[in-house]
């Protein structure tokens, strides 16, 4: 699943997912598909993992969130959809 994310492979992401895949699972740098998603500017599968539960608060061994490393990369887009879809979880 990460290896999809990070190579923008959506329909893999999708049937991995679907499949049964953990989406917050983490490999050795502790990192997630939806960390992976953000660090490459995947934005369609950054939307598609949150959609489906991904936890975005997640952090790698460094302890960076989903949402610090597409700061840091400068992925504007991906920084207001974590954050709005964080205050929408948060209303529930």
């Amino acid at each position: 699943l990460l290896k999809a994310c990070e190579r923008g492979d959506l329909n893999m992401v999708k049937c991995l997912v679907e499949g049964g895949a953990d989406i917050n699972a983490q490999n050795r740098n502790e990192e997630t598909a939806l960390f992976k998603a953000c660090a490459k500017g995947k934005e369609r599968i950054v939307k598609y993992l949150v959609d489906h539960d991904a936890d975005a608060s997640v952090g790698n061994m460094y302890n960076e969130t989903p949402l610090v490393k597409a700061y840091e990369n400068g992925n504007e887009k991906i920084v207001k959809y974590l954050l709005k879809a964080d205050a929408e979880k948060n209303k529930k």
